[in-house]
């Protein structure tokens, strides 16, 4: 613009610039000027600032937070929070961000003729109004949080923390004290923070317990381990086994094992094996059915095992007791050897006899002797006697030789014979060679004739076979 007027102060309102004593104008508002000057104007805005309980309200041209606080006669301590408008803030942050807080008004001298123009001297023109920021209308706030001391006595370790927060718990979170659960704070966490305000803290102790095929993880205030059982509601049964011992301090990242261990009495029984015996009785006739004397019976033996369990498994099995509860009983069954002398009547008159044996009969004579005619031997028996009719050729181990016999339909024969295939219960009746063959393959009984022989020399017990 140009300007006839020389004080800075009356070129300005000639501008209808309006200024206040806090604005700041390059130059001095009371300066004379020269031809071209610039002259600056920077807007003060009003400010209202909230601390220590007061409240200070004025109009500020300074260009950052930390300077308007400066002007205020305020400083920020540790830990203090500066809030603009209800934001955190830094000092360092300026007041109006991103905008100038004002322009310069470019001034001109008038030529030197210009006190003979008779023209009047033109308005100045509106752009140097609009050329400044209208004021602000809302007042910048600006608030001083104070932080406060918070001492804290942490299981004997001392230290201060600084702190705006309104809760102790917030306040020792944003000061980096680690609250683990299980510990102990006085006061609680929730309590309001207060200047110079003590806090204690009593570490809990971490720890893990094994028990039970779990692994707990726990934290505790307890002294001894017992009381931490007790705590966390484990029981020790008499004989678990408990490392460390229950009696034991308790120490940071102790590890405990519990071993369940119980024991159990288990009975056991098993059959004993009972003994047969076959005995002779000279008062059973021999060849009748043998006879129970005594029904056996099995015995019982019975034995006690203690047997440990360590954590449901077995770990010792010992045998306690053991006893017989029930003796075996021995099984007798006897068997005949009395001789019976009876009599027998048959076609040729009465005979006695002492045993009757049932046999498969044959016949034989000379021809099936397995000798040539001019063998010596041909039809001669085993024992030299003539092959003929009354001789009879057996088992010798079933019928001695010599035994004399009665075969109903042959007749008496006397055993002076054997041969290769006369096993068992075979007999071969021998006839002459002239004689009639009156005899035909059968089974039949045979009498053996008293005498009886001498106990030793009878078979007692004879063959099923043929």
């Amino acid at each position: 613009m140009v300007s006839y007027e020389k004080r800075v102060d009356d070129i300005l309102r000639e501008a209808g610039v309006d200024v206040r004593k806090e604005d700041r104008i390059d130059p001095p508002i009371h300066r004379r000027v020269g031809s071209e000057l610039h002259i600056a104007v920077k807007r003060s805005v009003p400010v209202t600032v909230f601390a220590d309980g007061g409240t200070k309200v004025f109009y500020t041209t300074a260009e950052t937070l930390g300077q308007v606080l400066e002007e205020a006669k305020l400083s920020l301590k540790h830990m203090d929070v500066l809030f603009r408008n209800g934001v955190p803030a830094s000092p360092q942050e300026v007041m109006l961000p991103n905008r100038k807080d004002g322009r310069s008004l470019a001034y001109q001298a008038p030529p030197a003729d210009a006190a003979r123009l008779s023209a009047p001297l033109p308005a100045a023109p509106s752009r140097g109004r609009d050329s400044l920021p209208p004021r602000p209308v809302v007042p910048a706030e600006l608030m001083v949080e104070r932080a406060v001391p918070v001492y804290v006595n942490d299981s004997g370790l001392f230290s201060a923390i600084y702190t705006t927060k309104s809760k102790l718990g917030e306040a020792l979170q944003a000061g980096d004290v680690k609250i683990n659960p299980g510990d102990k704070i006085y006061p609680s966490l929730d309590s309001p923070v207060e200047a110079e305000r003590w806090v204690y803290i009593t570490r809990s102790k971490g720890m893990t317990i094994e028990v039970d095929g779990k692994k707990l993880n726990l934290r505790t205030l307890q002294k001894l381990v017992k009381d931490v059982l007790g705590e966390n509601g484990i029981a020790l049964a008499p004989m678990d086994i408990i490392a460390p011992p229950i009696d034991s301090r308790v120490l940071d990242k102790m590890a405990v094992k519990i071993t369940r261990v119980n024991e159990v009495v288990e009975a056991h029984e098993r059959s004993i094996p009972h003994n047969s015996y076959r005995r002779a009785d000279p008062k059973q006739e021999i060849d009748t059915p043998d006879r129970v004397a005594q029904a056996g019976s099995d015995g019982l033996l019975k034995w006690t095992e203690r047997v440990r369990y360590e954590n449901g498994r077995e770990v010792k099995r010992v045998q306690e007791k053991e006893w017989v509860d029930r003796e075996p009983k021995d099984n007798i069954v006897t068997y005949g050897t009395g001789i019976v002398i009876r009599d027998l009547q048959t076609p040729d008159g009465t005979v006695q006899y002492w045993r009757k044996i049932r046999v498969y009969a044959t016949w034989y004579d000379a021809r099936q002797g397995g000798k040539t005619r001019d063998d010596p031997w041909y039809g001669k028996t085993r024992l030299g006697l003539e092959a003929k009719k009354g001789v009879a050729a057996v088992d010798p181990s079933v019928i001695p030789f010599w035994t004399k016999m009665y075969v109903p339909g042959y007749g008496i024969a006397v055993v002076g014979d054997t041969g290769g295939a006369i096993k068992g219960r075979w007999i071969d009746l021998a006839f002459a060679e002239d004689e009639p063959k009156t005899w035909g393959t059968k089974w039949t009984d045979i009498y053996l004739l008293t005498p009886a022989p001498d106990l030793s020399q009878i078979r007692l017990e004879l063959p099923d076979y043929p």
